[in-house]
């Protein structure tokens, strides 16, 4: 499920292109790629989700004390998204649709599609969306089975179409976070190396779930009440003091046309709920029961047949979960990878000015040939990375103990 060699050659150069846009439309821009290609979760389709901040919004909301979610700096933000919209609009290598802009989520983002490859670049205005990197890296370190987890039921949602925030399913970190949540719950039980175990146990922990009563929250692990609650001054009291309280206090609220749907308090930001637009959680949750099912079924028979008989050559353990017709992905892959292998030397006559040698626009004087930036953009500082980890491995440490 990793991608090739060509198909991250691919996914640099159309995030070298998407980049050269952005720089040409916003000046003294930072651009930065977050998500699942930075975390290493990136599948060969995964969509390339980039952040860029504007420094002097962020001087100016730090020097008055301003929240950069304000409605103020949202104006501007849907301003920037604009402008990058009729940008993209012009240049012959992307397409938009007409739900391009989706500015109406909690975090807005532009979704354009690169022609030659079929990937999808999402652009948002930085919000802090850093600190589910460092949560996601923290999570990767401490659960070992976490990653192959997060590929198996990624795939199941999207071979289903239900792996998009925007169209009621859900994104790459709410996946995450909900694997987190159930190997939370079942911690101790099965061995931390168990796939198998630990793949039944999230399957049956969601399918069983009642969440019309039930929110849940990650960082200290509890379940929660859904709805309003009566509150003593004490604890209205240690609410207003508890970050974690005072969040779930703000999304445990169901709404009235919807009080089935999935409450997750997002650990990074704790007044996030990370299932409120997931208005499709009925069909993931019908989708995880039948899936387990059928496997304990196919578990059995595998029991009683030789495993190398024919029989059992037809028994896939997890076709209830990803078996599909993978005609449609095998063409896709096949533009990205002949995408990724094709001449680089059409990057390499391209220049982009202003831009320094540490990668960052308007800090510097000189050139950078796009060959150059490619190798740059998507460069994995392992050291950084270890050092977030760790930072936040510490957060959790003393959350838990404290």
């Amino acid at each position: 499920m990793t991608p090739s060699v060509d198909e991250l050659q691919a996914v640099k150069k159309v995030t070298v292109q998407a980049r050269q846009v952005i720089d040409s439309t916003v000046n003294d821009s930072c651009f930065k790629v977050i998500g699942s290609h930075s975390t290493g979760l990136a599948m060969p389709w995964s969509d390339i989700d980039v952040t860029i901040t504007l420094p002097d919004i962020d001087e100016e909301a730090a020097a008055h004390h301003k929240s950069l979610t304000g409605r103020k700096y949202q104006k501007l933000y849907y301003k920037t998204l604009r402008q990058l919209r009729q940008s993209f609009a012009k240049d012959p290598d992307f397409a938009l649709d007409a739900e391009a802009l989706i500015i109406h989520a909690r975090v807005p983002i532009l979704r354009v599609l690169h022609r030659r490859t079929g990937l999808e670049v999402q652009i948002q205005i930085h919000t802090g969306l850093h600190q589910q990197q460092q949560y996601t890296l923290a999570y990767l370190a401490e659960y070992p089975t976490l990653r192959p987890l997060y590929f198996v039921l990624r795939s199941c949602l999207q071979v289903r179409l239900l792996n998009k925030t925007y169209a009621g399913g859900l994104g790459s970190y709410s996946i995450l976070i909900m694997i987190v949540n159930a190997l939370k719950h079942a911690s101790g039980r099965y061995d931390r190396h168990d796939v198998a175990q630990h793949l039944l146990h999230v399957l049956r922990f969601y399918a069983r779930s009642d969440l019309y009563l039930n929110g849940f929250s990650v960082e200290p692990l509890r379940m929660f009440h859904k709805g309003k609650m009566s509150m003593t001054s004490e604890d209205c009291l240690e609410r207003a003091t508890d970050p974690v309280l005072r969040g779930i206090g703000a999304i445990a609220s169901p709404k009235p046309s919807m009080p089935y749907l999935l409450c997750l308090q997002d650990p990074a930001d704790p007044s996030n709920d990370l299932g409120k637009q997931a208005y499709a959680i009925k069909h993931i949750q019908a989708t995880f029961g039948k899936a387990r099912r059928t496997m304990i079924r196919a578990m059995g028979a595998w029991k009683r047949l030789s495993k190398f008989s024919l029989e059992a050559k037809h028994l896939g353990l997890l076709d209830a979960l990803v078996c599909a017709d993978y005609k449609h992905f095998d063409a896709n892959r096949k533009r990205i990878k002949e995408y990724g292998a094709s001449g680089s030397h059409e990057l390499e006559s391209k220049q982009i000015s202003g831009t320094p040698p540490d990668g960052n626009p308007g800090s510097g004087e000189g050139k950078m040939s796009a060959r150059e930036m490619l190798d740059k953009v998507m460069e994995v500082d392992e050291r950084k990375a270890a050092e977030k980890a760790g930072r936040v491995q510490d957060i959790l440490s003393s959350t838990r103990t404290g």
